[in-house]
């Protein structure tokens, strides 16, 4: 591998610096080294994508607080976002938000910018601190940040929930029973007769459905061809058909329904 003890100009800038080691790197010849060498290479590739992250949103926080697209045609820092780096809406709206947030949370800003934590990572601390307002204890930043260091992002806002109940439980409530009114589902058929399916549905819900599709689509077998999301739709299918086999759902019209296919 590179070795990192290459000299720089010392009129050379940081992005410079950065440019040039990619650029050494990118010229590798990787069928030349094992193949387990790309385990830690891409280990500490990590590190220093969420140390880049965490500098990026650093400087986001000084742009947008200072106003530097004020020299622009942009009104707001999540307008030159959009503008300038190509961010849809939501995520410029995302990546200002939690800049902001993030310059009140020390030990998740040292974490992010060590590498320790990814974007997602923070991102996730920032939105549960915004949540809990002055509920937010240095304890509670302490035990996420050491949660995100060793959790994926599942486990991560399993976490995050559990904090919220215990510091602030009426809030938790009353963000369930929001979700819960964002419910839906649409149930569209084409003229070639194709159906087309889009939904929400909340925590519960959606856990309860996943838990049955699990159980029915079963561990894949050896000669089971179909791809995961083909396999979900099958089990969603056979749901619906056992359901309507057993006999116990309400008549319609005065007729119980019954497969016509």
């Amino acid at each position: 591998m590179v070795e990192f003890g290459h000299q720089t100009s010392p009129d050379q800038t940081p992005f410079q610096d950065i440019a040039q080691g990619l650029q050494r790197l990118r010229q590798e010849d990787l069928e030349a080294f094992p193949a387990s060498a790309m385990g830690p290479d891409m280990e500490e590739l990590r590190r220093l994508i969420n140390g880049m992250e965490a500098e990026c949103t650093r400087r986001l926080q000084r742009f947008d607080s200072g106003g530097g697209y004020g020299a622009t045609q942009a009104l707001t820092a999540q307008a030159w976002l959009r503008w300038k780096c190509n961010f849809s809406p939501a995520a410029a709206a995302g990546r200002v938000a939690v800049a902001r947030e993030l310059a009140d949370l020390p030990q998740a800003t040292q974490a992010f910018a060590d590498g320790d934590i990814s974007y997602a990572h923070a991102a996730m601390i920032a939105r549960t601190a915004e949540k809990l307002g002055d509920k937010m204890e240095s304890n509670a930043e302490t035990i996420l940040v050491t949660a995100a260091k060793e959790l994926d992002l599942a486990r991560l806002r399993m976490v995050t929930i559990k904090l919220q109940h215990f510091l602030d439980p009426d809030s938790v409530r009353e963000e369930a029973n929001e979700s819960h009114e964002l419910r839906f589902l649409h149930l569209s058929q084409t003229l070639d007769g194709v159906f087309y399916i889009n939904g929400r549905l909340d925590s519960e819900g959606g856990a309860i459905l996943q838990t049955a599709l699990n159980a029915l689509g079963g561990p894949p077998t050896p000669d089971d061809k179909r791809s995961p999301k083909q396999r979900r739709a099958d089990s969603l299918i056979e749901l619906a058909r056992q359901k309507l086999n057993s006999g116990t759902l309400p008549e319609v019209g005065g007729q119980k329904p019954h497969l016509t296919v």
